[in-house]
C-alpha cells in the first residue's frame, strides 16, 4: 500500500515534525510514501527529504516528477 504525505508550505522544522511522527505511526501495510514537496519554491525541502533518515525507510528514491520524492518502507518479517 502507498502513503502520501505533502509538505507543501512548511518550513524545514515543520517538514521534520510531520515525517517524524507520520514515519513513527505509519501503518505496517504501507511499504511506500510518497512524499510531495514541491520544487518551484525552492530547493530547501526537496534537499531535506532527500537526505533525511529514519530507520524505516529502505530507500529513498527521486521520481521523474520533481516535486516529489518516494520513500520505500523496511517491511516487518
Amino acid at each position: 500500500m502507498i502513503s502520501t504525505l505533502d509538505l507543501h508550505h512548511c518550513t524545514k522544522i515543520e517538514a521534520k515534525k510531520l515525517l517524524d511522527h507520520t514515519l513513527e505511526n505509519l501503518s505496517s501495510e504501507i511499504s511506500e510514501l510518497v512524499i510531495i514537496h514541491g520544487y518551484q519554491g525552492g530547493q530547501v525541502i526537496k534537499d531535506f527529504v532527500l537526505t533525511y533518515r529514519h530507520h524505516k525507510i529502505s530507500r529513498v528514491i527521486k521520481s521523474i516528477n520533481p516535486g516529489q520524492t518516494s520513500y520505500l518502507i523496511k517491511s516487518k518479517k
